[in-house]
């Protein structure tokens, strides 16, 4: 346990041997770690490494998020639109085919309808009231 005294680089120590059970005052280094254990020093190094691992994954999965990315924002997107700019190239000239071929068609029956009505003015004229 470190008390107000450690900022004077004095630590204050429990020691637990027989005969010398008590709190001690000890010079400490300023700014420095206390002396780890083995296991200790084991598992702050198992620690960096997975927290080193950590890092290069999460690079490596950065980079392939920004690559994919780009790729979607600078292929597949505009091959989509350049898709469906020729889907409406090829929607508009067919539908002016079909007006094309609409007004041919109405060409062809116009003399077909006009002799119709020929033929109903005929009969229309040919009614006797009379009779």
């Amino acid at each position: 346990m470190e008390t107000i005294v450690s900022r004077l680089c004095i630590r204050a120590v429990y020691v637990a041997e027989p005969g010398k059970a008590g709190w001690m005052l000890v010079p400490a280094h300023c700014m420095s770690n206390p002396p780890m254990s083995p296991q200790a020093r084991q598992q702050a190094q198992i620690r960096h490494q997975m927290a080193d691992d950590s890092k290069g994954d999460y690079s490596s999965v950065l980079q392939k998020f920004n690559h994919e990315q780009q790729e979607h924002y600078h292929t597949h997107i505009p091959a989509i639109f350049q898709k469906l700019q020729d889907m409406e190239e090829r929607r508009i000239s067919r539908l002016g085919e079909s007006l094309k071929t609409y007004a041919e068609i109405d060409r062809q029956v116009i003399p077909i309808i006009g002799k119709c009505l020929d033929g109903i003015t005929k009969s229309a004229e040919s009614i006797n009231g009379k009779q």
